[in-house]
């Protein structure tokens, strides 16, 4: 957000030539001041009091200059001209940013569905293990079977023999 602050304070200072944060209470001043309140509470969601801090004021003093903004129009034709100048600069500034956005995104998107690629590779091969091991101890579990019922104690002392030697 402080990256689209500093981006309006830079329209609104080129428009008229002059520094929004300047402190001065001189009439050319607070009238930029104004224009950039209005682009500021036209344009986005910031609270009036994160507008006025962006400029070291309080949110009253932004109230009284979004009053006053339309006085100031009405009789100052250079703001007014400065006013939609901005304004268009600011709507195209929206679209390449949605643009940018949206180009972003569909990275985001070509990423997310290569995730699910590897993921489902992944998916895949540990499925191809689980299915060799059930195949293992299905082997196994027909040979144990198989195991004459006399001979299961020799069968067994001798795979515990064979399993120690590992």
């Amino acid at each position: 957000m402080a990256d689209q602050i500093t981006r309006y304070k830079n329209i609104v200072n080129k428009e008229l030539g002059i520094d929004v944060n300047n402190p001065t209470r001189k009439r050319k001043y607070c009238e930029a001041r104004g224009l950039y309140y209005t682009l500021l509470k036209n344009s986005t969601n910031l609270s009036l009091h994160s507008i006025g801090e962006s400029v070291n004021k309080d949110h009253s003093t932004v109230v009284y200059s979004l009053t006053q903004f339309p006085l100031w129009l009405k009789h100052n034709n250079m703001l007014r001209y400065a006013y939609n100048n901005a304004k268009t600069k600011i709507k195209d500034l929206k679209d390449i940013t949605e643009e940018d956005n949206h180009i972003k995104l569909k990275q985001k998107c070509v990423e997310l569905n290569f995730e699910i690629f590897e993921l489902k590779e992944q998916i895949k091969s540990y499925k191809e293990i689980e299915e060799s091991r059930s195949i293992k101890n299905n082997r196994l579990i027909d040979l144990v079977n198989r195991i004459p019922e006399d001979k299961e104690d020799l069968i067994v002392d001798r795979l515990d023999k064979i399993l120690a030697m590992y």
